[in-house]
């Protein structure tokens, strides 16, 4: 029986890809595109065909690729490696996500992935992106690694984001003419987005939800998604456990003996004029509570 991984030498190192693959204008065209790379400290890359995780349309959550690169501090050798799945499940065109920073800050900003090849490229360009930074074969501002003494920094997901659409661009110039959808940003509006010249709401595609706080339009939805801010949603909820506890804060202020809503759990009083007076021992305060059968003498 054939395996289904066919395994080489190029570029410097070995790649170990999925039969489907291997013979792609996708694994070509990237292999070409990172020629002028130095993939010689790359231990293998891996790319798969993976059916092992579906595919929801229009979810930012599921993408057309997954990958990883893992250095040598997370392999225990000198070198990386780099693993790259391709999601079997994906009908094409189908919209994949990449990390922009826009003017609303950083964001997942969605483009339309047209083939199989296009994803292959784009995930395969996006790791050996963190790789080039290891590296230090492009610039990075990415995060510190530190194993046996020695240190490493890499690319940022915004710049890896930045880099795989560069290649995917190329192979469209290369090869094909992707249809116009309407549906999604072309990468040159993308690169717009990037550079902070349009707006995160013309970058996503519109939907119907809006924000259950301030009921603003979201700019992209996922299954979870309910709130267009972190500020939106500690509010909301701040709101709600509000008011599931405002029966038990319904208190009789031990100063005046007027029913009042209190801040905090513990308050005895309705102002600072009624605490002094309770502290001073202004003295007893009757009051008549509807709801019970004899007065009620509070404090002292």
């Amino acid at each position: 029986m054939a395996s289904k991984i066919v395994t080489y030498d190029a570029l410097g190192t070995t790649w170990k890809v999925a039969r489907e693959l291997a013979d792609s204008e996708g694994l070509k065209f990237i292999q070409d595109y990172l020629s002028g790379y130095d993939l010689s400290k790359l231990e293998h890359v891996e790319i798969k065909l993976s059916r092992g995780w579906g595919y929801h349309q229009g979810s930012r959550w599921t993408n057309t690729a997954a990958g990883h690169c893992a250095g040598p501090w997370a392999t225990g050798t000198r070198k990386f490696q780099l693993l790259c799945k391709v999601n079997g499940r994906t009908e094409y065109p189908a919209d994949d996500w990449v990390t922009a920073k826009t003017k609303e800050g950083k964001r997942k900003v969605p483009y339309t992935v047209y083939s199989r090849d296009e994803a292959l490229i784009g995930i395969v360009a996006h790791e050996v992106c963190h790789y080039l930074g290891y590296t230090d074969q492009i610039p990075k501002h990415g995060k510190m690694h530190t194993w046996r003494r020695k240190s490493w920094n890499s690319t940022t997901e915004i710049e890896c984001g930045e880099f795989e659409m560069a290649a995917v661009e190329a192979f469209r110039n290369r090869y094909v003419t992707p249809p116009d959808t309407g549906s999604y940003m072309a990468l040159e509006e993308l690169r717009e987005a990037i550079a902070g010249e349009v707006s995160e709401a013309d970058v996503t595609p519109s939907t119907t939800e809006s924000c259950q706080q301030c009921g603003r339009q979201l700019s992209s939805v996922s299954r979870s998604k309910k709130f267009c801010s972190d500020e939106c949603r500690n509010l909301y909820h701040s709101a709600r456990r509000s008011e599931r506890t405002a029966e038990t804060r319904q208190k009789i202020c031990q100063g005046c003996g007027v029913q009042f809503t209190a801040g905090k759990s513990n308050a005895k009083t309705c102002s600072a004029r009624c605490r002094k007076r309770i502290q001073r021992g202004a003295g007893l305060v009757v009051v008549n509570v509807p709801s019970a059968s004899a007065p009620l003498s509070l404090g002292t």
